[in-house]
């Protein structure tokens, strides 16, 4: 797996919507995250893969060979059915906290998580971006703002992606 890291030069939600903060508290702003100089790749190590969270903790990934997770734990979320996994059935609607590339698919969608949350020891700093190489064939970008995460496959084909806060997923 391949990780990079780099500051970009917009917004992580790219659209220019009005930001909350990964709390979900609104702020009524535009996102004008500050822009840092890239992160080493070792910074987001652990283990066998990687993980980050958002500066709040509000938000925490893990990254495997062929899975994105991110992770809202004690705060669940009611999605579009078409997001949802289907891998527990029944239980995921109302109820997801886990979005990502999960079981190695190569479109995001939404979960429940299953087994104890976990914390990331790394931060991923408002206004960067990380890009991950899954076995799947696709590289992930995924950016930090105050507004949630956004992560979008670097293909623009694909056109997959999505937007985690904690009180909302989109899958872009």
């Amino acid at each position: 797996m391949t990780v990079t890291s780099t500051s970009p030069n917009a917004s992580p939600t790219g659209s220019g919507a009005v930001a909350t903060d990964d709390t979900g508290l609104g702020t009524g702003q535009k996102s004008t995250e500050p822009e840092t100089g890239p992160l080493p790749i070792s910074a987001f190590e652990e283990g066998s893969g990687y993980s980050f969270g958002t500066p709040s903790s509000q938000i925490q990934c893990r990254v495997s060979s062929s899975t994105l997770a991110c992770q809202t734990r004690g705060r669940p979320h009611t999605v579009v059915t078409d997001s949802l996994c289907k891998i527990y059935l029944g239980q995921e609607q109302s109820r997801a906290d886990l979005f990502g590339y999960l079981e190695g698919g190569t479109l995001p969608c939404a979960t429940v998580s299953q087994g104890e949350a976990y914390q990331s020891p790394h931060t991923l700093p408002y206004g960067q971006r990380v890009t991950f190489q899954l076995d799947q064939g696709i590289a992930v970008t995924c950016g930090s703002a105050t507004d949630g995460i956004t992560c979008t496959d670097t293909d623009p084909s694909n056109g997959a992606g999505f937007f985690l806060s904690v009180d909302s997923f989109t899958q872009l």
